[in-house]
Parts: C-alpha cells; sequence; structure tokens
C-alpha cells in the first residue's frame, strides 16, 4: 500500500528519521532509514507495510493493539 503525503517537519537521529506529514489534514509520523533525507514541504509517495504499522492514542499515548 502506498500514500502521497506532505513532508512537514524532519528529525534526525543516527539510526533513523522521524518525518511528520499530513494526509487529508490530519498529522502522521513515521521513522525511516537514516538516508531518507528529503526537505520539508516535499510531497513524497509512502510504502506502508501493515505488518509493521504502529498505533498510538493520541491522548494517552498508549499502544492501540
Amino acid at each position: 500500500m502506498a500514500i502521497l503525503c506532505i513532508l512537514r517537519r524532519r528529525r534526525g537521529a543516527l539510526s533513523s528519521v522521524i518525518l511528520s506529514f499530513s494526509i487529508d489534514g490530519e498529522m502522521l509520523t513515521a521513522r525511516m532509514p537514516p538516508n531518507m533525507r528529503p526537505a520539508v514541504g516535499t510531497e513524497l509517495k509512502i510504502g506502508i507495510d501493515p505488518t509493521k504499522l504502529h498505533l498510538f492514542d493520541a491522548i494517552t499515548t498508549r499502544a492501540i493493539h
């Protein structure tokens, strides 16, 4: 599954890059490999592996199982 999104924020780390992006006005966050360095404002096509998807409650920040 792949989605189109706009990169809104990027935080770097040695082992991964945290991307914040919006889809239909909703902000989402994804961890990407460190070699991914797109500029903020870039339109991205992101592939999603449902077996590696982690969801969290926005209020409690607890994982949704």
